[in-house]
């Protein structure tokens, strides 16, 4: 819950600055990015809730391998959306990475404070 409250706030910070860069077309971008990095880390999340069930050891090493999964899938699905919607790519990649920094940043935290708990 904490990652859609962080990169919303992201967002909603960012709309003006990307509003002025480029208009209408860019904010779809961004909003896009947000859609994808949102989904993604959602899926993960519960993903990494399911591992801390079984224990610290599996947790941490799950997070790992899913930080490397998160890239790809919303790498994958940033370029689907460009390409199916037309959006424009710099502003698409720039908010994915964004949003993705937010996302671990996030998710790094909860990760220290359950093996602190553990």
């Amino acid at each position: 819950m904490r990652v859609v409250a962080a990169t919303t706030i992201a967002a909603m910070a960012g709309v003006y600055p990307t509003w002025l860069l480029g208009e209408k077309s860019s904010v779809k971008a961004m909003l896009a990015a947000w859609l994808i990095v949102t989904l993604t880390a959602g899926a993960v999340t519960m993903f990494l809730v399911g591992q801390a069930k079984r224990g610290p050891v599996r947790l941490a090493v799950a997070f790992l391998f899913s930080a490397s999964v998160k890239v790809i899938v919303s790498v994958s699905l940033g370029l689907a959306a460009w390409y199916a919607w037309n959006l424009e790519f710099n502003p698409l990649f720039l908010w994915i990475c964004l949003f993705y920094a937010v996302n671990l940043v996030c998710q790094s935290v909860w990760l220290v404070r359950i093996l602190r708990r553990s």
